[in-house]
């Protein structure tokens, strides 16, 4: 697998730290809701842990489970968590996990929260399922995949983002391509998609079924370890950008013509930040951060 692959290296086992930003950068005690995050123990596999700010507890999304789980967000009903994973892998190690087939055809998957029970959503044997995004009513899925053909020798060139493209699948396994992109949001009436490309955010109509770059990146092209969040409103973006070791917020004033001005930057010095999630119904959202921790590879 190559070698570019850039995620977390955690040093003498996960060293996460959960940093609350918002608006006013309340303080982090006090603050209620659910996290779901994608974990790495050393020598084990990956799972989903869901981390309630509240009490501060961690724990493992599904307990008794041998399946590899990866990138959970839950619905704007509260009901139901989408992720993309591979199921009835049996146990063993972690270096043999780059080296399976199997291990790259992840499939997304529904668990219902209140019946506890999961479906398997998606069935195709493109590699490399991820970045999950619910659509407002909950009727609908967007996320990420290899294209087909632009991985070569079974190489995964996970930062390149012309090698992955943005699915759109129902409750139903119906599914739609819009094109090449990452990290796909919904706004906030599910009429358009917002993503990154190389130039930067683009912009797509779901009903018109066209793109627009909207927002291009200063300095250089968008990369995949960029993230961003969109508010459950729809009035605030956040990005987090680690090569600047920030985290730049936005509001948006209009997504008709789409328009967005920059409100504040957030820097960390000595580490970098990941992955900005807003809490729902909130203008509040959580970051991950890891501090004297060097971006490796990994997968």
């Amino acid at each position: 697998m190559a070698s570019s692959k850039k995620l977390f290296v955690l040093i003498g086992g996960i060293v996460f730290l959960i940093v609350l930003l918002s608006y006013y950068y309340q303080p982090f005690r006090g603050l209620g809701g659910i996290v779901y995050l994608t974990l790495v123990k050393p020598g084990q596999a990956t799972h989903l842990y869901s981390l309630d700010l509240k009490s501060q507890e961690l724990e493992k999304v599904f307990d008794q489970s041998k399946t590899l789980e990866f990138t959970g967000r839950i619905n704007t009903q509260q009901t139901k968590l989408a992720y993309t994973g591979v199921s009835d892998i049996p146990s063993f190690k972690q270096a043999d996990f780059r080296s399976r087939k199997d291990f790259q055809l992840r499939q997304v998957m529904i668990y219902d929260l209140q019946t506890r029970e999961t479906k398997q959503l998606t069935d195709t044997k493109t590699s490399s399922k991820r970045i999950v995004s619910w659509s407002p009513d909950g009727n609908r899925v967007a996320y990420i995949e290899q294209v087909p053909g632009r991985v070569v020798d079974g190489s995964n060139n996970y930062t390149d983002l012309s090698t992955w493209q943005i699915e759109i699948v129902s409750m139903d396994g119906s599914r739609e391509s819009i094109g090449t992109g990452v990290n796909p949001i919904w706004s906030p009436d599910g009429k358009q998609i917002l993503f990154l490309e190389g130039r930067g955010l683009t912009l797509y109509d779901v009903e018109k079924k066209s793109r627009e770059s909207i927002f291009p990146v200063v300095g250089g092209e968008a990369s995949m370890s960029m993230k961003f969040d969109v508010s459950t409103d729809g009035t605030r973006l956040v990005w987090s950008i680690p090569s600047q070791k920030k985290i730049a917020v936005y509001n948006i004033t209009s997504w008709t013509p789409f328009h967005m001005e920059l409100d504040k930057n957030y820097f960390l010095e000595g580490g970098a930040l990941f992955n900005p999630v807003f809490l729902s119904n909130s203008n509040r959202y959580v970051a991950v951060t890891k501090s004297l921790v060097e971006i490796g590879t990994q997968n």
